[in-house]
């Protein structure tokens, strides 16, 4: 039975299906296999921070063409000193690759006196942030690669963070949009910052769909820090910050007609569903929710986009360095709703010997519930600061029958 449920948490290489669309030639860019990793809501405590390490050391041991953090560079008030900043620019910096950051709500909307932070203020926060990450029209890392930003727009100045570039077809799009409800407040007088920045990101979204579109592009990908397909978190507020975004976001993916994948961070999650099984969204089948590992789970994900191969958009869970256990539980595996192609493998963790490959998949494995390891649950597995794990924490994924 142990067995079985561990055999739960195998990480697996998933395949994305994608129609066959015509590539197109890119400045700086080849139309060969393009492989690119995405992390996020890392290093929450001084306790993390090796954690957080190993997972930058493991990402340097590849060969990656650019990664993407999808925000929450700590948790408050950690995250809203100075001291916390400095330190991450210095660490992105150092990593072998392009690094492209979009802000969470831990590194601004949160720094505030409710969250513990004393004389806090969220907006003295996110200018501090733009200064310090988002100085250059390139990316952070030893490597650098050149970005469009959206402030090379007058009418757009202040909002750096939001970039674009393209990649073997496909269009990456960044955008501003952190957990938190989008930092709108309850207040309408305390608003201006939303106003201006909802205004800006969704005149992003619809210059990257343009761009794309004009370009006779592939896919696009677009990258997030909130989790806004989440009724439980819309249940907590009277109006959502989410909902221009998404208005907007479902017209322009059924326009566009091929592949989107909206990756995000926030609920510390990992998982890849299509189609989203939210509200209308749920039959939009061109899109695809991507959401990053999340502390305790300190680990990242590896996509490789092969323009080869109209088919497959490969999505691999990555642990950190291994020799160190950066928790006790291994990746979950993709809720994906589908069986793998031909050729899909299961990955066994280096370190866990007793490892047993689990089933190809298929659509009824990957609608059932698979539990926390036995072992985990006993031992109550936990990351600083979270509670001991309980049988009613499910990973949605393709899993091995228990």
């Amino acid at each position: 039975m142990i067995r079985r449920r561990r055999n739960c948490l195998r990480a697996a290489v998933i395949a994305v299906t994608l129609a066959t669309y015509a590539a197109f030639p890119l400045p700086g860019w080849t139309q060969q296999a393009v492989t690119f990793g995405l992390i996020g809501d890392l290093g929450y405590s001084e306790q993390e921070e090796p954690w957080l390490q190993n997972v930058l050391d493991d990402i340097n041991k590849h060969a990656l063409a650019f990664i993407v953090h999808d925000g929450d560079l700590s948790s408050a008030p950690r995250a809203c000193t100075d001291e916390l900043l400095l330190k991450r620019i210095g660490q992105f910096n150092a990593v072998a690759h392009p690094f492209v950051l979009t802000p969470g709500d831990n590194d601004r909307t949160d720094c505030h006196d409710a969250q513990g932070v004393k004389g806090g203020n969220p907006l003295q926060r996110l200018a501090r942030v733009r200064e310090v990450f988002f100085q250059t029209d390139s990316s952070l890392g030893n490597r650098t690669m050149p970005l469009i930003r959206q402030s090379q727009d007058p009418a757009f100045a202040q909002f750096r963070e939001n970039v674009r570039w393209d990649a073997s077809g496909v269009t990456f799009i960044t955008v501003h949009i952190p957990g938190s409800n989008n930092g709108l407040l309850p207040s309408p007088a305390d608003n201006a910052e939303f106003k201006q920045r909802n205004a800006a990101n969704l005149a992003w979204l619809r210059q990257g769909f343009e761009h794309a579109k004009a370009n006779n592009g592939r896919a696009i990908m677009i990258v997030l820090q909130a989790n806004m397909f989440d009724e439980n978190l819309e249940k907590r507020v009277e109006h959502s910050g989410f909902e221009d975004t998404r208005a907007l976001l479902a017209e322009k993916v059924a326009e566009f007609g091929k592949p989107v994948v909206v990756v995000h961070g926030d609920t510390h999650r990992h998982r890849l569903e299509n189609p989203v099984p939210f509200r209308n969204f749920a039959q939009i089948p061109n899109l695809t929710r991507l959401e990053t590992f999340g502390r305790p789970h300190h680990h990242w994900v590896e996509v490789t986009i092969v323009p080869d191969d109209p088919k497959l958009l490969k999505i691999t869970p990555r642990q950190g360095t291994q020799g160190t256990r950066n928790d006790t539980r291994q990746p979950p595996v993709h809720p994906v709703g589908r069986a793998q192609p031909p050729g899909a493998r299961l990955l066994r963790p280096q370190d866990d010997p007793d490892a047993e490959p689990g089933p190809a998949g298929g659509i009824g494995c990957a609608l059932q519930r698979c539990l926390y390891q036995l072992a985990d649950l006993r031992a109550g597995a936990r990351g600083a600061g979270d509670r001991p794990l309980r049988q009613s924490d499910p990973i949605l994924g393709q899993c091995h029958p228990v």
